[in-house]
């Protein structure tokens, strides 16, 4: 990538103040996701055993190739709402198919890391996001970082940016809900957000059916984090669900995760439950905790998973692997004195 009119100097200051806030942010993004690391240093993306999570990625991931290792995207994958980092000397992706994901994701190469193609069939070696193609033919076959790739940059030869800004969507950091006396009162907040108009609070009674019931404007495109709050009249006694709907300037759309909340009701700072057969979500309803660690159990009493989160906001999830069907206990706690703890189903 050319750039004019800056020094190497300059360049670089402003390459690394921006890559530090990606960083900030793709860490709030990892914490509300699964994050499946590349193992093999050249490996097909379709082979489980080259992944951490011992499964191909897949949507709603967030997918680390780093330390000098590589991904060869063998055939074509189609994948939605994912986050890709390739970040540290020596990492890539080597393009053999096409690599097409939804206008929900993006695509960062750190300093050191590189997209590259042989050339062997340009056609066939193509990134895409929400239908546009950010490397192909056009493009060199080898294209370095730093930059950024999602649906707001521009098509190749130009489908990568160095402006952390015009690349993110509106990143959610939080979202709690807990019961005041006589409301229920919301908060979320923003790591950065990008042509955001405004947010609409939408109310349900049975999690299925939504209703909008406010608006509360955004910040328009800003780097700095926001925390916005709603109160809602409570309803004693009846269980309600609530969620956010993010509404960019151009009307798309993107929504938060959803909160549940018995109004009259003392309500947990943890929601645990099963997301899949081998993955288990924490969703925090207070605010962060450091030092957070989650340990599942079996009924006999065996530990077949742990993990520390020395920094948990919003969600966490923690794999669970190789497990029968069956009821397990998981066991949430901060280290101050903080535990919950609740019996699931795999």
């Amino acid at each position: 990538m050319k750039y004019r009119g800056e020094s190497q100097s300059n360049l670089m200051k402003q390459i690394y103040t921006l890559s530090f806030a990606l960083l900030l942010a793709f860490t709030s993004f990892a914490q509300t996701r699964p994050v499946n690391i590349a193992t093999t240093w050249y490996g097909d993306w379709g082979t489980a055993s080259n992944w951490s999570l011992n499964r191909e990625p897949q949507d709603g991931d967030s997918i680390i190739i780093s330390g000098g290792r590589g991904i060869v995207v063998d055939k074509p994958y189609n994948l939605k709402n994912v986050y890709i980092k390739v970040i540290g000397n020596n990492s890539y992706i080597h393009l053999k198919g096409k690599l097409n994901l939804d206008d929900a994701s993006f695509l960062e190469v750190g300093m050191g890391s590189r997209i590259m193609a042989f050339g062997a069939n340009r056609n066939s070696e193509t990134i895409s996001i929400g239908g546009v193609k950010k490397f192909d033919q056009n493009s060199n076959s080898n294209m370095y970082g730093f930059g950024i790739a999602s649906k707001f940059t521009g098509t190749s030869p130009n489908g990568f940016t160095t402006d952390i800004v015009q690349a993110l969507p509106v990143v959610f950091t939080s979202f709690y809900a807990k019961v005041q006396g006589n409301y229920i009162v919301l908060n979320w907040g923003t790591a950065q957000e990008k042509d955001n108009s405004h947010f609409e609070i939408e109310k349900s009674a049975d999690g299925r059916n939504w209703k909008n019931i406010a608006v509360v404007f955004g910040n328009g495109t800003t780097n700095d984090a926001h925390n916005y709050s709603y109160t809602d009249r409570s309803e004693n006694g009846t269980a309600v669900y609530y969620r956010i709907r993010q509404v960019d300037i151009d009307g798309n759309a993107i929504y938060s995760t959803v909160k549940s909340i018995r109004s009259g009701e003392a309500k947990s700072d943890a929601h645990i439950f099963a997301a899949s057969k081998n993955t288990i979500n924490v969703d925090l309803n207070s605010n962060s905790k450091t030092n957070l660690q989650v340990v599942v159990v079996n009924m006999s009493g065996q530990v077949i998973a742990k993990q520390l989160y020395s920094n948990a906001s919003y969600r966490v999830s923690i794999q669970v692997p190789q497990v029968t069907t069956g009821m397990y206990l998981v066991q949430v706690s901060d280290g101050n004195g903080w535990n919950e703890s609740r019996k699931i189903i795999l």
